[in-house]
């Protein structure tokens, strides 16, 4: 079997279709490469309406360094996601409010990271374009989350620390408009 480029897959990926990328330095080019830039034909295929998913794992795909570069370039990602297995939950990633408080941390402004794990994700997967919303008579799927100030430390999958200032909690879930879980 042999493993396509980067700039093939690209090119091959329809509108509206979600491609991972990898905000990590390593010895591979990322979707911000090793000059520091957004690569070309990654910002080409955003222009041709391709979006683009950061997932926070245990051990790759952000660095501090690389989520800056990009930024820098405006290149935020269209979705945050996360490694909510039993390992990640201890070590990282701990949860996704946490996750989407690392790019709160990296200057993404609150409203753009709450739609990139509500309706930026849903419209992402055809099964859930009528979830993420608040419209009227829509499914009251809705993660309830507490916006708390602070002295917060993250770190990236090099194992950095940084301090932020801003870290959602959750504080509550309901499912089909009924309340199922508050935490501890």
């Amino acid at each position: 079997m042999s493993l396509l480029s980067r700039d093939r897959v690209l090119v091959a990926l329809e509108p509206h279709a979600v491609h991972a990328v990898r905000l990590k330095g390593n010895e591979k080019r990322t979707a911000a490469g090793a000059w520091q830039d957004v690569l070309p034909e990654v910002l080409a295929a955003r222009r041709r309406g391709i979006r683009f998913d950061v997932g926070n794992g245990r051990t790759a795909h952000i660095t501090w360094e690389m989520v800056e570069a990009a930024t820098r370039d405006g290149f935020w990602p269209d979705t945050i996601s996360s490694d909510i297995t039993g390992p990640g939950r201890t070590v990282r990633v701990f949860d996704l409010p946490t996750v989407v408080s690392k790019f709160l941390m990296l200057g993404m402004p609150i409203d753009r990271a709450v739609a990139c794990v509500t309706s930026h994700a849903a419209a992402a997967v055809s099964a859930f374009r009528n979830l993420g919303t608040l419209r009227p008579g829509s499914v009251a799927d809705l993660a309830v989350l507490e916006v708390r100030e602070g002295d917060f430390e993250f770190v990236d999958n090099a194992n950095t620390p940084r301090k932020g200032a801003t870290k959602l909690f959750a504080h509550a879930t309901v499912v089909a408009g009924k309340l199922v879980r508050r935490p501890a």
